[in-house]
């Protein structure tokens, strides 16, 4: 039975045993671009937005002190009195007035709890003749304003307070099993004193009460059998600081020549072993004399970090994680203070913020992209800021100072993390100052491009971004020279690719790279940067290449321009964008080359929904482009669907319509699906075999294909679909909807099969195709080109109308698959008009 026949008496889905309408269609495919988003959370404290003024120099009430303590009229002085030593034990402090020396005779060595422990029955206090017990550490503080804590807090609680700007002035550190006291001791450093000299016992008061003198840091430290089996943890939150990372074990905690007052403390036992608890930053930090910079940041995913100061590290390295938002401050230096401007993305430079105040966005997903930082105030020509900042594709760039961008803008970058140091006016910069900023806005670097073109003996030149060489002029380009110009180190490397030569090797920095013979024409270039160049930036260029046009934009050595097609270059480009940035335009077909299957069908796959090129610049407003307009308009303008793809075999390049929607198979699918069985069944393709598949091409016999798949099965299918890199429908269905790209694939994978990865059967199977009934591809074309073709049709009902033709037109040494689908059943004239047009464009493009 013909396909004619039987395919015209089909009604639709109901006629299931009649007609390739009887399959029901593949299901249709969904995509899902999901954009997933993280919001990081404020996972810090802020610090305390004020300073230490005169109240916290001298003027403290003490107002829940302990019944036996007494206070003291002195006053501190308004000046920190610098320890002489360090913070070892074997340390001296500065020596205190006799006031002071008084009021502290006067303070009681124990709290009332401590008493209360020393009253207790001897038995109860002998560790020696019990067995070991679970230490539980309970601790509080003697705050500005408010004396001691009416509570103990007890294992990491917070005693002291917050936001509030007030002072932790002493401390009492005991356990709940108060034969513990003596396997604790710890001190304090104080303002105007330094480092206690002695260790105070468990029990005992470190700091001062009545003389409103600020603690700045402390140690703890476990002794006897206790430090054997747990390791104590202790953090403080300071002024201007905030949460400050854990110490352990006698490390200090704190700050020390900074005038900065520790405002809360938390302590925490942790058994040997044991995880240690999680904490950012630096446990401690000491002035260097010269003043002091801190700062933190908030990062994706993380929130606040705590501060870190003087050149350490706010951010994070190594996790691909934006750095969102920031605060500054200065301290220690009197008359300077520190202003900052944030670049962000979708919002470019935000505008100085000042000394704490918050740059960059919290809750928005943004990242930071650059940092500008400068110093204000009657002492802020007396130093320098300097600053660098890690940034995504970059690492550390060099140091920016006193206002200078850092990072990039322009770019899409995120900076990760930041460094930041106060130093003395006119001293040396902490490391490298190159490269502290780049931006695609303004391109610091230069090239200049010199051509040599046929027909004139004197050298163009130009510069980045521009045309080098002419165009619409039909003259080659025979040689090239390229230099570069800017501060940054390196250079610029290129080779070109010549006709009857080939690529020829590297040269760099002016040199001539090709013949400067018209024998001999450049055809395809590649260019690359070197040195400090190489790391900064990425060189984009791309190619003008006769009876093509401009190709797409390639990148860092890549070819760009065409080999083995007897195509000259006329003219290129090139231009610079900061390392890891968009391209400057399309870089899809930057090269012509003769291709690979994969490389057609990875090409067909990259087709776009409406009209469009694949792997060409090709004007489809070109004439020939008009006319296929047109023809496409024509058979839209009765109520029908088409769809196509074509590409040139050799190139890649093509034009597509439609190349997504789905269409039904109808016999089209009978072309594919035979040569796949001469490829992977060779074997069992007998004399019976050959007649029954040449009545299922020549005159499309539904009983001859019925016959092959019983006899074959969906394996041969299936072979090829993978031969071609996939489908979107299932090897199984004998009749199915598709996708004009499913069928140019298909018929890419037969000419493989036809002429390049051949057997035996190859020649054979091919001629089958050379005039099937109803092909329109052969009748508009036959009489110009060899075809080899395979339609397919259904004239009935609505859901499985169909009229489709698909194979390879051999248009010289230039072959190209052609698959058309579509439902403008008995518009043949029309299809056929459609077909030279699509031919057009192809004799136009190559």
């Amino acid at each position: 039975m013909s396909e004619k026949q039987d395919e015209t008496s089909a009604s639709g889905p109901a006629s299931k045993s009649a007609s390739p309408g009887n399959e029901a269609p593949a299901p249709a495919s969904q995509t899902i671009d999901a954009k997933a988003g993280a919001k990081a959370t404020d996972q810090g404290n802020q610090p305390s937005p004020k300073s230490d003024n005169a109240s916290d120099k001298g003027e403290a009430t003490d107002k829940s002190a302990p019944a036996s303590s007494s206070s003291s009229s002195a006053e501190a002085t308004a000046t920190d009195q610098k320890p002489a030593g360090s913070i070892s034990s074997s340390a001296s402090s500065a020596s205190t007035s006799s006031g002071a020396s008084s009021s502290a005779a006067k303070e009681p060595s124990t709290p009332p709890q401590a008493r209360e422990a020393a009253k207790e029955p001897e038995t109860q206090s002998r560790a020696a003749d019990k067995p070991a017990v679970k230490a539980a550490i309970t601790y509080r503080s003697h705050i500005q304003n408010i004396g001691w804590e009416s509570s103990w807090k007890k294992d990491s609680e917070t005693s002291g307070t917050s936001g509030k700007s007030l002072r932790m002035e002493a401390l009492c550190i005991n356990f709940t099993d108060k034969s513990l006291s003596p396997s604790i001791e710890y001190r304090s450093h104080v303002q105007n004193i330094g480092w206690e000299q002695s260790w105070k016992a468990g029990g005992s008061v470190t700091g001062t009460t009545g003389k409103g003198l600020r603690m700045e840091a402390l140690q703890i430290r476990l002794k006897n059998d206790l430090a054997n089996r747990y390791d104590v943890y202790y953090r403080v939150h300071v002024q201007n600081i905030g949460w400050m990372n854990w110490a352990k074990n006698g490390s200090p905690a704190g700050s020390e020549g900074k005038s900065l007052r520790i405002e809360a403390i938390q302590i925490k036992l942790i058994e040997k072993g044991a995880a240690a608890p999680s904490g950012i930053g630096l446990a401690f930090t000491r002035s260097t004399g010269d003043g002091s910079v801190n700062y933190r940041s908030h990062v994706q995913n993380v929130g606040w970090q705590g501060y870190v100061s003087d050149g350490r590290t706010a951010g994070t390295v190594g996790r691909g994680l934006r750095l969102e938002a920031l605060n500054i401050n200065v301290s220690n230096v009197d008359g300077l203070s520190i202003a900052y401007n944030a670049h962000v993305q979708n919002v470019g430079w935000q505008g100085w913020k000042k000394n704490g105040e918050q740059a960059g966005t919290v809750g928005q997903s943004l990242r930071v992209e650059a940092l500008e930082i400068k110093l204000e105030g009657a002492n802020a020509s007396s130093y320098d800021v300097y600053y660098r900042v890690h940034a995504q594709n970059f690492g550390w760039m060099g140091w920016a100072k006193n206002g200078e961008p850092a990072g990039t803008s322009g770019c899409s970058l995120r900076l990760e993390a930041l460094e930041v140091k106060l130093v003395k006016a006119g001293s040396a910069a902490p490391g490298s100052t190159a490269t502290p900023y780049l931006s695609n806005d303004t391109i610091s670097t230069g090239i200049t491009c010199q051509s040599l073109v046929e027909g004139s003996s004197s050298w163009l030149s130009c510069g980045l971004g521009q045309t080098a060489g002419t165009t619409g002029q039909s003259k080659a380009l025979l040689a090239l020279k390229l230099s570069t110009s800017g501060s940054i180190a390196g250079g610029i490397s290129y080779s070109t690719h010549l006709s009857n030569v080939g690529w020829t090797s590297a040269v760099s920095n002016g040199a001539v790279s090709g013949k400067s013979s018209k024998s001999h024409p450049v055809e395809a270039i590649k260019i690359s940067l070197t040195g400090d160049l190489a790391k900064c930036y990425d060189v984009y260029y791309r190619a003008h290449v006769a009876n093509t046009g401009w190709l797409g934009w390639a990148k860092n050595g890549a070819p760009a321009g065409s080999t083995g097609l007897s195509r000259t270059m006329e003219a290129y480009q090139v231009k610079l964008v900061v390392k890891g940035s968009a391209a400057p335009g399309k870089t899809l077909g930057a090269l012509l080359q003769t291709q690979s299957l994969r490389g057609i069908t990875s090409l067909i796959a990259s087709a776009g929904s409406g009209l469009s090129t694949i792997n060409t610049t090709y004007n489809l407003n070109s004439p020939a482009g008009a006319s296929l307009q047109r023809a496409i308009s024509l058979i839209r303008s009765t109520g029908k669907n088409v769809g196509f793809v074509m590409i040139d075999l050799t190139t890649g390049e093509g034009v597509s319509y439609n190349a997504n929607t789905g269409f039904y198979s109808a016999s089209s699918i009978k072309g594919p699906y035979v040569a796949a069985v001469n490829k992977y069944r060779a074997g069992s393709v007998g004399a019976s075999v050959r007649n029954t598949m040449y009545q299922t091409i020549t005159v499309s016999s539904n009983e001859g294909y019925a016959s092959l798949r019983t006899q074959f099965g969906s394996g041969p299918m299936a072979n090829l679909q993978n031969y071609v890199g996939g489908c979107s429908f299932n090897p199984n269905d004998r009749y199915c909807y598709m996708t004009p790209k499913d069928l140019a694939k298909l018929w890419s994978g037969c000419y493989w099969y036809f002429f390049k990865d051949t057997n035996g059967n190859s020649s054979w199977c091919r001629s089958l195709y050379t005039n099937p009934s109803m092909s329109f591809i052969h009748g508009s074309l036959g009489n110009r080109h060899t075809t080899y073709t395979k339609p397919g049709w259904i004239s009935s009902g609505s859901y499985y109308l169909a009229r489709n033709d698909a194979g390879i037109v051999m248009a010289g040494n230039r072959p190209y698959v052609l698959a058309v689908m579509s439902t403008a059943y008995g518009q043949d004239a029309a299809l056929s008009n459609l077909v030279q047009a699509i031919d057009a464009v192809h004799s136009d493009m190559v």
